[in-house]
């Protein structure tokens, strides 16, 4: 992670009235001890803290967008002085996505005597230093000292972001009220009766909203509707679960008025669904840090082309009698994979177009410590590469413990004249895609996971403890690896049958060991 460090005593001898020896002090103690109380209290983190609570500093040159323009400099004003932050040399490139109050997070601390420190490092990762210059553009109608040496300018460590402690939600019980919620496109009305009476075979209660479809051009509903269901399904006190009847697209537009209210007063609700539902599971962890479940969405339930196998592990893992997941068969993609004997941390992604369009937005959660999963339905080789692509080059990759794919579906293309297609006569080039993954990035990549928009929908779950296990000799090109990865069951930590086959799994919490990435 880079870091951002600029330290720089004011050139302007400082006030020796009694108000500025009496607020110096008081100021001081404010700004070093107050954030720790709030971040116990509040749960608010630092560098929200400092855009919310500090009115003495304002960030501007920022648009509405909340991006920084790198042509302009970043200013900070505090009482009297006023300093500028020059990015100097830098790109639109290499600045974008940089939310402007999160610039400066680590610590904000006034020094009556010596002047004015800041200190803070990016909040977005980037494998680039950024040089700094710090200039003194003070209104205030003092004479300039002359100091004999300019003082040198620091530099911080880098500082690993840890995430969150994992959650998990709680399980549900026999007679549980689940609500169901369209946030995405609508389904056929005929598949709502058939969804419900499938849960309430578990012997789970439903609620579907009245006028929860009332097709508005491509969705379900109108954005206020659709994010209005969501909330109060969100913040209802009677009901455990959410369940989505179906995604395709939408769930941005209704994230807005989702979370910029206040979260709910509540442990986590077991959250289900997939492909444009990601938008919502990353939402989940970055702004709540609640796990949710990467599962089928209940309009595919409804019409009973599941396996029977994959819908009884679901119905498990929501009534917490599978305390873990197991799936073995993972494949490594490259010398780091290879390498690796136990990599930890817990799982983020989804669906990968989804979760590329959440970069440079407030819902994209931080993906050091994480382990990536990602897989698509319908998108080309080359489509694929540019969003890896895309992801990389905005440093989403650093820091990552490891990428594993699940089902890439589709992709077929035309042939180009004198190419050998396949037995359809079209061209696949999602294998060239994933191997460049591999090639490209400097961490584990494996494939093989049986989760996606294929015909094996197997739930996963986000934003929990997972570990991968590659136990295989070193160089061993046939070797597979195993994921296994905590739900939401508190009730039996008894060990879990894989759900690829083989042998039983363990508990999480016993894999003591480091992670090791060879």
């Amino acid at each position: 992670m880079s870091c951002l460090t600029v330290i720089r005593q004011s050139s302007h001898p400082q006030p020796t009235s009694k108000c500025t020896r009496a607020i110096g002090p008081l100021a001081n103690a404010i700004y070093t001890f107050l954030p720790f109380f709030l971040t116990k209290a509040r749960g608010l983190r630092k560098h929200d803290f400092i855009s919310a609570v500090s009115d003495e500093v304002h960030t501007v040159n920022s648009n509405d967008n909340g991006y920084r323009d790198p042509d302009r400099p970043v200013e900070f004003r505090l009482f009297s002085l006023r300093f500028q932050v020059l990015f100097a040399g830098h790109t639109e490139s290499t600045l974008t996505k940089f939310h402007s109050r999160e610039l400066l997070t680590a610590a904000l601390t006034i020094v009556p005597t010596n002047g004015i420190i800041f200190q803070g490092h990016c909040a977005t990762c980037f494998d680039w230093k950024y040089p700094t210059e710090l200039k003194d553009d003070s209104s205030a109608k003092v004479p300039k000292a002359q100091p004999s040496k300019a003082p040198k300018a620091q530099t911080l460590k880098a500082q690993t972001w840890k995430a969150p402690k994992a959650q998990t939600w709680e399980a549900l019980r026999a007679g549980d009220l689940v609500d169901v919620v369209a946030p995405g496109w609508a389904c056929k009305a005929e598949l709502i009766e058939p969804a419900r009476q499938l849960l309430q075979s578990w012997g789970l209660r439903v609620r579907i909203p009245e006028g929860l479809l009332e097709p508005w051009t491509f969705f379900a509903n109108s954005d206020e509707k659709r994010g209005r269901f969501l909330h109060q399904a969100l913040h209802a006190r009677d009901s455990k679960a959410v369940w989505c009847l179906r995604a395709a697209s939408g769930t941005h537009r209704v994230l807005p008025l989702i979370f910029s209210r206040a979260k709910p007063k509540r442990p986590p609700k077991l959250v289900i669904g997939f492909s444009d539902i990601t938008a919502l599971h990353a939402a989940l962890i970055r702004h709540w840090a609640w796990p949710s479940l990467h599962g089928p969405m209940l309009d595919r339930l409804a019409q009973h082309n599941l396996s029977l196998d994959i819908v009884e592990k679901l119905r498990s893992v929501v009534f917490g009698e599978s305390f873990e997941l197991k799936f073995d068969g993972l494949k490594p993609q490259n010398l780091k994979a290879r390498r690796a004997s136990l990599i930890r941390g817990s799982i983020l992604g989804g669906n990968l177009t989804v979760f590329e369009n959440l970069i440079g937005t407030r819902y994209m959660p931080k993906t050091q410590g994480r382990i990536l999963f990602f897989e698509d339905v319908g998108e080309r080789g080359y489509r694929l590469d540019r969003s890896f692509v895309h992801l990389a080059q905005a440093g989403l990759f650093v820091g990552v413990r490891a990428i594993v794919i699940g089902q890439l579906t589709g992709g077929d293309e035309p042939v180009e004249p004198g190419e050998i297609g396949n037995e359809k006569g079209k061209k696949n080039l999602v294998d060239v895609a994933v191997q460049n993954l591999a090639e490209m990035v400097k961490i584990p990549v494996f494939r093989g996971l049986p989760v996606g928009h294929g015909e094996l929908q197997w739930p996963l779950p986000l934003g929990t403890e997972a570990v991968i296990e590659a136990n295989y000799a070193r160089g061993d090109l046939a070797a597979h690896a195993t994921l296994r990865v905590r739900t939401g069951g508190k009730r039996g930590r008894q060990g879990t049958k894989s759900v690829c086959g083989g042998a039983e799994g363990t508990d999480l919490a016993s894999s003591a060991s480091p992670q090791s990435h060879g």
